[in-house]
């Protein structure tokens, strides 16, 4: 198996015969001098210069789990099961704590070989199996954060893929239908949505969960999320056909004038196509129908700057930051307003602090590559 990303994570890896020096048993785990263990070869060496004075029994388990991440149907994979709980009985929190860790310091690449690991090394363990799938949907929100297209289909895909292997598989975690449900209501399939959340409701052991599936599960449904037509709507403007998706969307307002999703979908279609003035009348309407969120007033606050009504975008901006200041977009476009208003040195400084929340924001490199080669 390769990596998601196409990288061959097992090129490094080498088998060898144990020497004879090393005891045949692990407590009550009898090695077998039968089969062939692997190690990994560091990075930058050739297989022809590892030397196995290095060895160690961490180096060995190290190469056995990844083994198991990539490619968990190796013929001898029970036998290194075996030998990993042998030589640590307790990796299996030891490295669900380590890769929860990771994933919130960003560092997605290991995070997800730790966690495919832990599926490979205990194939029965569906928690391991939903936090692959949580950690897939992280890095999808993290691509669409920097506007890498590829990446942010890849892991869609990637997580809707884990989720549906879930929750096709026999006793799945309750909890899966809980978070499958907010997976679903950003990717903007409320059917789906509802339905998780509906299940949870039923499942759900967690009161306050419970409590959120089942307000969450009438909100779609009251506001008539589910229906054919907004559906339609959403996917057309999604897939970037948004003539044919402002024509479902304005149709279904024609019935549903109070659901301010609907206004928000009219006003991003509109933004999109660059009807700044039409995508602010919406927005503005939407404003109207439900609670404020930073993502609406980022958006408002687009349509203001592309206006020239930059004291109106300022003061959406801010609106928007209160409500999440850590968002690296709304913090960019706080750049990009001081850009727009002559005040280079401030706009600096958002790009920067932008640059600390998100290092691979590409508006933010761009605009400190500028300023830095105007700088006299």
């Amino acid at each position: 198996m390769k990596h998601i990303d196409g990288r061959d994570p097992l090129e490094n890896i080498l088998f060898i015969s144990l020497p004879d020096s090393i005891e045949e048993n692990i407590g009550d785990f009898q090695i077998d001098p039968n089969i062939m263990l692997p190690v990994e070869v560091p990075e930058g060496k050739e297989r022809e210069e590892w030397d196995s004075s290095d060895l160690s029994w961490e180096m060995i388990v190290s190469a056995m789990l990844k083994l198991l991440a990539y490619q968990p149907e190796h013929e001898d994979s029970d036998y290194f099961r075996k030998f990993v709980f042998a030589v640590r009985p307790n990796i299996f929190v030891d490295l669900t704590n380590s890769a929860v860790i990771k994933a919130q310091d960003k560092d997605f690449d290991l995070a997800e070989e730790i966690f495919l690991a832990l599926c490979g090394l205990d194939r029965s363990n569906k928690i391991s199996m939903l936090n692959l799938a949580l950690l897939y949907e992280q890095r999808w929100e993290h691509a669409k954060s920097i506007g890498n297209s590829d990446l942010i289909e890849k892991y869609n895909t990637a997580a809707e893929a884990a989720f549906r292997e879930l929750a096709t598989s026999e006793n799945p975690p309750e909890l899966l239908w809980y978070y499958m449900g907010f997976f679903h209501y950003k990717n903007g399939n409320y059917v789906q949505s509802e339905q998780n959340f509906a299940t949870y409701a039923q499942l759900g052991t967690d009161s306050d969960k419970v409590e959120e599936s089942e307000r969450l599960a009438g909100e779609i449904k009251n506001m008539n999320l589910n229906d054919v037509l907004f559906q339609e709507a959403y996917n057309l403007i999604h897939n970037g056909d948004e003539k044919q998706g402002l024509i479902k969307i304005k149709q279904f307002l024609e019935d549903n004038k109070d659901v301010w999703n609907a206004w928000f979908l009219l006003g991003w279609g509109e933004r999109k196509l660059g009807n700044y003035n039409e995508a602010k009348i919406a927005f503005l309407s939407a404003l109207d129908s439900g609670k404020p969120t930073a993502d609406l007033y980022n958006e408002l606050a687009i349509c203001e700057m592309e206006l020239l009504n930059l004291s109106e975008s300022r003061k959406y901006l801010d609106k928007a930051l209160i409500l999440d200041p850590e968002n690296m977009k709304i913090v960019s476009n706080m750049g990009i307003l001081s850009m727009k208003s002559g005040k280079v040195d401030e706009a600096e400084t958002f790009f920067r602090t932008a640059l600390e929340i998100e290092p691979e924001d590409p508006v933010a490199l761009q605009y400190i590559k500028f300023i830095e080669q105007n700088k006299s």
